[in-house]
């Protein structure tokens, strides 16, 4: 078998695992909370949901499609559309600018990490604007490259689904990633022609005072507690790199480093980066999925100078995963006996395996120890929890 057939065959395997991970348990597990609320608290006994309006865009859908049907299985189905559908551009979009096996490794990353699958199971309308807000920076860079107004109409509308969604993240998002890009890129005061990109903001703000969308998590609980929520936030984003963390350290750093010499990538992801993690969105997790994807590309370069420094993060998160992974085991057993054990050993188990796998093929430079290991290991954890550990929970 050839590399070429070796490595569909792997992609056809890794995506079976992740669609079925998409869909898995769907009928069992409950909704994200600010969602349940939006659709109705009582919509699996009631015929009716109980909702006075809807919060925003996917709330008014799942609730019209749950006087369809109000199976959970159901109303997760566009969330999860949604998600192939975001990977389906990132890969058409990115393989343009960053290369094709560089958009392979960043969307294994995504597909197998903790974070983008299970925000899709829970239902939460993070991943739609994971979505608009990947489509809204794709179109910022490739209007930087080509001012063509075919990526000022996607930009547009990719905004006005954002702002249907989650306007102030949608605003803050667009607003300091296109200043960012207008200030320190070398074109970027081509972006001046977008303003019509504020339109859609209006048209929020319209549907806010008329009492359409309430749009509570936008304007009531942003406000709240932002700073208490930051920490949770980041803790929540680094669910997105597990189990790629050995690459994270090296490709924050090489970013970082190449920012200064004023690379236009490092300028892009710079830029993506702050956009996001200032307007508390999931957009994030496409960049550092990139990131950690350059490093995977570069390690098998005989001159990687950041060799040791995955190393040493391979062996900390090794080290983390096994004691983690011992506690856990321990705890279930005191609470859930032989059952819990059993859950909590499955379920940690191929996740520790597949990083063992990783750790070996970091020191004998096999590409496919690496990312057969660490691929698997975030697609099996993630299935065996929510086979075996998660019905212990709910």
């Amino acid at each position: 078998m050839n590399q070429a057939t070796q490595i569909k065959v792997f992609a056809g395997i890794v995506f079976f695992l992740l669609v079925t991970n998409l869909f898995v348990s769907n009928s069992t597990s409950d909704f994200w909370m600010e969602e349940r609320e939006s659709i109705g608290t009582q919509i699996i006994v009631d015929p009716i949901p109980t909702l006075d309006k809807p919060t925003n865009l996917p709330s008014f859908i799942l609730t019209q499609l749950s006087y369809i049907n109000q199976d959970r299985f159901f109303l997760r189905i566009p969330g999860v559309l949604i998600l192939l559908l975001t990977f389906l551009g990132i890969h058409n979009l990115g393989k343009k600018i960053f290369g094709e096996q560089t958009i392979f490794y960043t969307l294994l990353v995504l597909g197998s990490s903790f974070l983008t699958v299970n925000m899709a199971k829970f239902a939460t309308s993070d991943i739609w604007l994971l979505s608009s807000q990947t489509c809204i920076a794709f179109s910022l860079i490739f209007f930087l490259k080509q001012p063509l107004q075919k990526w000022k109409q996607t930009g547009l509308v990719a905004v006005l689904f954002g702002a249907l969604i989650n306007p102030f993240s949608t605003f803050l998002f667009t607003l300091l990633m296109s200043l960012l890009l207008f200030f320190i890129h070398p074109k970027g005061k081509t972006l001046k022609s977008l303003w019509i990109w504020v339109v859609p903001f209006f048209l929020s703000l319209a549907l806010y005072f008329l009492d359409i969308f309430s749009f509570q998590s936008s304007y009531v609980e942003f406000f709240k507690s932002p700073f208490l929520k930051f920490p949770i936030y980041l803790g929540i984003l680094l669910l997105g790199i597990l189990p790629w963390f050995a690459f994270f350290p090296s490709g924050l750093w090489n970013m970082f480093k190449r920012l200064r010499q004023g690379e236009e990538l490092a300028l892009i992801s710079f830029c993506w980066i702050i956009g996001s993690i200032f307007s508390f969105s999931l957009a994030s997790q496409v960049v550092f999925a990139l990131l950690i994807a350059k490093q995977i590309q570069g390690f098998f370069d005989k001159n990687f100078p950041y060799e040791n420094l995955v190393k040493s993060s391979a062996l900390i998160h090794l080290g983390l995963v096994l004691f983690g992974a011992m506690y856990l085991i321990i705890i279930s057993w005191e609470n859930l006996k032989g059952v819990g054990f059993r859950a909590a050993m499955i379920t940690t188990l191929f996740y520790w395996m597949g990083c063992l796998l990783c750790f070996i093929g970091l020191y004998g430079k096999s590409k496919k120890l690496i990312l057969g290991g660490l691929s698997l290991a975030g697609l099996l954890a993630t299935y065996f929890f929510w086979v075996k550990a998660f019905p212990l929970l709910y």
